[in-house]
């Protein structure tokens, strides 16, 4: 959790909102809409050239009577319909330009993808001279400021202070200098993962990831072949016994009458506190799902999924661990995400709902969100459940191919290392918005840390200050408010679920 002091909260600064309707996709969208229309424009044009060639002409005694008049209204309409300004050559005009206008939407978007591509070379041949260069640098003035700060007794060993060990005094200095340097240059950290995918097989970054994955696996680690156990568990405030929920036929989940989320901030609350260590531990991984009854009468539900929780590479029983986190990242789909629609359908069985007959939104910290908008894109997930938003904070789902009718609000602190990750800018998609938060301080207060401010807690009270319901200005995060409002507010059931892989047998 982070250590900043109460009252120590991110400062004034205004959320960059992206994506959405003001996206690159939602500007060829009109591009093409517009080349449509001019389509339809020039049909019609030529149509009208046709039937102005049908219109009866003078009659034929009329035109015996005033043959050049009669002449002269027919190459008129002629004229109209098939001349050099007439209809049917404006309406090819007209076609001519929606297909200009068809052809600019196709080129710029190859330009993007072929820019999205150069960057991403660019990053893999400099990452490793760059992040060499920032770590030797701050090593070499950590060395400098500990030399010329300390007295001369240091370099006699009958003169070290006892209470002061000059190694550490470097080690704390470079750390908090490397600190400083990252959290004022967050870019630092595309290039240096992209150094360590140049020591990879070229490839992907998902083929990187499951390569590795593989070659943990062959060395005994990252074993994820013992299936999780799916149990119902108490909120952390109550008493009741935990249930087994593995089958359609076991007890049904435990349902608990509590507030709805509210706003943004109320979701983000709500992973900070199955994060926690008193919620789950090391036992396992706790998943919070909620039924939202609206004030409309219809019942969404809410989806709360945690973090990395154990960073180990064997097979804790905590699935939210490393090895979880990299298949994630590889998109192959762990053991936890079949755990996690277990716990779904066993707490829709207890309110007598049929899965797929409502709105789920899911929701997730960190790898939380990352397994989120795994899920969300996964088709038998799908198939089994109606999703249709997703929320994320922190985490790397930039590479995640989002159906269209799912909407993702992804929660980004400026600092915040995490989301660039998978070094991929977010998708400029009509159905993607990114949120941008500002974690900087209040004045007088503790510079934050590029732990600090991947916090759930951290984000939570982000959230609080810059996206406060009624607060937010950016017509973006109004419309997200107004379409989202029925899982944020109204009558709200929660259960809670421990997912637990067993222990390995000796």
């Amino acid at each position: 959790m982070s250590q900043t002091p109460p009252g120590c909260g991110p400062g004034p600064g205004r959320p960059q909102v992206t994506g959405g309707a003001v996206s690159i996709e939602a500007d060829l969208g009109d591009m093409r809409s517009v080349a449509w229309r001019l389509d339809r424009s020039g049909d019609t044009a030529r149509d009208l050239g046709r039937q102005v060639m049908h219109v009866d002409g003078i009659p034929l005694r009329s035109s015996f009577l005033s043959p050049f008049t009669a002449g002269a209204v027919n190459l008129q309409m002629q004229a109209l319909a098939y001349g050099p300004r007439g209809l049917h050559s404006l309406g090819i005009r007209i076609e001519l330009v929606a297909r200009g206008v068809r052809l600019g939407a196709g080129a710029y978007e190859a330009v993007e993808r072929r820019r999205s591509a150069a960057f991403e070379a660019l990053q893999l041949s400099v990452g490793v001279p760059v992040v060499l260069t920032v770590v030797s640098g701050t090593a070499v003035t950590s060395v400098v400021q500990s030399v010329t700060e300390r007295p001369a007794s240091w370099f006699t060993p009958q003169g070290f202070p006892r209470d002061r060990d000059p190694v550490a005094d470097v080690v704390a200095r470079f750390l908090r200098g490397l600190d400083a340097t990252v959290y004022a240059n967050p870019g630092i950290v595309d290039l240096a993962v992209a150094g360590g995918r140049w020591m990879l097989p070229p490839g992907p970054l998902e083929q990187q990831a499951g390569q590795l994955l593989v070659l943990l696996r062959a060395g005994g680690l990252a074993r994820d072949d013992r299936p999780l156990t799916v149990t119902s568990v108490p909120l952390p405030q109550a008493g009741q016994a935990a249930r087994s929920v593995g089958a359609a036929a076991d007890p049904p989940a435990v349902g608990v009458a509590t507030d709805a989320p509210g706003d943004l901030s109320g979701l983000l609350q709500t992973q900070s506190a199955i994060a926690a260590p008193s919620a789950a531990g090391a036992a396992g991984s706790r998943v919070r799902v909620q039924r939202v009854v609206g004030g409309d009468g219809q019942a969404r539900w809410v989806v709360n999924i945690p973090g990395t929780q154990d960073w180990s590479l064997g097979s804790p029983t905590n699935p939210s661990d490393g090895p979880t986190n990299l298949a994630a990242v590889g998109g192959v789909a762990p053991r936890l995400y079949a755990a996690i629609a277990q716990a779904v359908a066993a707490a829709m069985r207890s309110a007598g709902v049929r899965p797929g007959s409502e709105p789920v939104l899911l929701s997730g910290h960190s790898q939380g969100g990352l397994v989120a908008t795994r899920l969300a894109a996964d088709p038998a997930f799908r198939r089994r459940f109606r999703v249709t938003s997703v929320l994320t904070a922190g985490s790397p789902v930039s590479r995640v191919d989002v159906p269209k009718d799912v909407r993702v609000l992804s929660l980004e602190h400026r600092s915040d290392l995490v989301p660039r990750l998978d070094q991929k800018a977010d998708p400029d998609t009509v159905n993607r918005v990114r949120v941008v938060l500002d974690p900087s301080p209040l004045p007088g207060c503790a510079p934050e840390s590029v732990i600090g401010v991947h916090d759930s807690d951290r984000y939570a009270r982000s959230a609080a200050q810059q996206l406060a319901r009624g607060s937010v200005r950016d017509p973006q995060l109004v419309q997200w408010y107004l379409d989202n409002d029925g899982f944020l507010r109204g009558r709200t059931t929660t259960y809670d679920f421990l997912i637990r892989r067993p222990p390995e047998r000796p």
